[in-house]
């Protein structure tokens, strides 16, 4: 069985990384595969995130982060390079924030791949998934089995460890509902 660690739905369909196979995979909103190959080669894929026609995928194994066309075609699968095991991947507006989970750290660049700030959010232990709501940043940290709420505009700490009925174990993903 595959482990699959992270889906993000692209209206209709839902894009799923396959770390073991090194895959990016479309399947409907019901689960039938619709091309489990979406996109592949890669190198241990974790994070995934979809905006503005593009999908952006997170290769831990290799340290950087890949951009596809929404066809799976490659724009560049070396779009962002030099990072230590990327995790989770969050958009918002022009600013695309990557979970340095080697590093204990969230970087920030802009959508076009430029570095803005390297360190963004420090101090984290193993940095998993991401996601945002308004002006906050949530953290999944599997290190610490605490979820983390930081500010988007200068990544200062809101509360730096939400429990969800006390410690998690070992959480990776995130999303708001």
């Amino acid at each position: 069985i595959a482990l699959l660690t992270c889906a993000v739905a692209n209206g209709q369909y839902l894009l799923v990384t396959d770390p073991g196979a090194g895959t990016v995979g479309r399947y409907s909103s019901s689960g039938a595969p619709v091309n489990v190959s979406l996109i592949s080669g890669l190198n241990i894929p974790l994070g995934i995130v979809e905006s503005g026609g593009y999908i952006y995928v997170a290769n831990n194994g290799n340290g950087t982060i890949g951009k596809y066309n929404l066809d799976g075609t490659i724009v560049n699968a070396a779009f962002i390079t030099g990072l230590n095991a990327p995790a989770g991947l969050a958009i918002s507006g022009s600013y695309l924030y990557i979970a340095n989970s080697g590093a204990g750290k969230i970087s920030k660049f802009d959508i076009s791949g430029t570095l803005i700030n390297n360190s963004f959010i420090v101090g984290l232990t193993n940095p998993q998934g991401l996601t945002i709501s308004g002006t906050n940043i949530f953290i999944a940290d599997q290190g610490t089995g605490a979820i983390g709420q930081f500010s988007l505009t200068d990544g200062s700490t809101i509360n730096g460890s939400l429990r969800i009925s006390g410690s998690l174990n070992n959480p990776r993903g995130i999303a708001l509902n």
